[in-house]
């Protein structure tokens, strides 16, 4: 038995829309947990779901854009949102917190040494003032 094309469609394109919301919420997370202004998440996540809804169409159904396909976008994100949003916004907003303390921690390890240089290296020559006053 298989499904007819416009029943695939619908269902891929609700997994296709229930997908942009979750990226939504993971480069929300993200943004604030790299504190990064919200203009960036937006336009990651706006150029990746056109680009991901614009391959869901051409896959699903050949390029032919349908009421079903926009029903099924919205209901797969609607679906998402009501459901499994908020958790999933709280619980990657904790790893990638987790994530970037721990880069952090790395990276003051790995620039220790380069700022210990720094500072030996500006004590040596850092110029000092001139106390010679020179006669005429």
């Amino acid at each position: 038995m298989t499904l007819p094309p416009e029943l695939c469609g619908l269902l891929g394109m609700a997994a296709t829309g229930a997908c942009a919301a979750f990226l939504y919420d993971v480069l929300k997370a993200f943004g604030t947990a790299a504190k990064l202004p919200r203009a960036v998440t937006d336009v990651l996540f706006w150029t990746a779901s056109t680009a991901g809804t614009a391959a869901a169409l051409m896959y699903f159904t050949g390029g032919k854009l349908r009421g079903y396909v926009i029903a099924g976008t919205a209901a797969g994100a609607v679906l998402y949102f009501s459901t499994i949003s908020a958790l999933n916004v709280r619980l990657f907003t904790v790893i990638f917190k987790i994530f970037f303390k721990k880069l952090h921690f790395i990276f003051e390890i790995l620039l220790t040494p380069p700022r210990f240089l720094y500072k030996i290296l500006y004590r040596i020559f850092k110029s000092e003032p001139k106390n010679k006053k020179r006669g005429r």
